[in-house]
């Protein structure tokens, strides 16, 4: 037996299409050795001829911060799930929380999703492709007396992320 389906169900159905979607449950009775039984269901529509479930890292949909910018321009609210396309690939979300500002995101450009960079690539890469996603853009800022970055710029410049070093604006005289 893979799963009992007794406990926490942490299995969540792949996002086929954002129009219906398919859908993992549990049932009473109908099971193999415990009280419950796990249920799939197929909705009506689906891409890329990929159907399924998986066992989510966050129990579901991704958990995200929205910037206040575009919960006001879709009318989405903290507490709502949506399906999100991200890097051409569905991705379901449920908004935890919201942010006014973050560090080099523009709230006025349509606004901006949070999301834990584990949970979302975990869902994303669910999927054994040859295009795996892996972030390609990585903002550090050093605490007042912190450490030399040298060593960390050495080790992200081995992985291939490049030091794209942002240089103070002079001041007007």
């Amino acid at each position: 037996m893979l799963e009992d389906f007794e406990g926490l169900n942490r299995w969540t159905a792949i996002e086929t299409s954002v129009a219906a979607e398919d859908t993992i449950g549990t049932v009473a009775g109908d099971s193999h050795g415990g009280s419950r039984a796990g249920i799939f269901s197929y909705g009506s529509y689906r891409n890329s001829s990929v159907r399924g479930f998986y066992l989510s890292e966050a129990g579901g949909a991704v958990p995200v911060i929205a910037s206040s910018s575009f919960l006001a321009s879709t009318g989405f609210r903290v507490g709502d799930t949506l399906i999100a396309r991200v890097a051409g690939r569905l991705t379901p979300a449920i908004i935890r929380g919201s942010a006014d500002l973050f560090p080099t995101l523009d709230p006025g450009a349509g606004g901006f999703l949070l999301a834990d960079l584990d949970v979302l690539l975990g869902y994303l890469n669910i999927f054994d492709r040859p295009n795996r996603l892996q972030p390609n853009e990585l903002y550090v800022r050093r605490a007042n007396g912190g450490g030399a970055l040298e060593p960390l710029l050495a080790e992200l410049a081995a992985k291939q992320l490049a030091d794209r070093d942002q240089k103070d604006e002079p001041e007007d005289a």
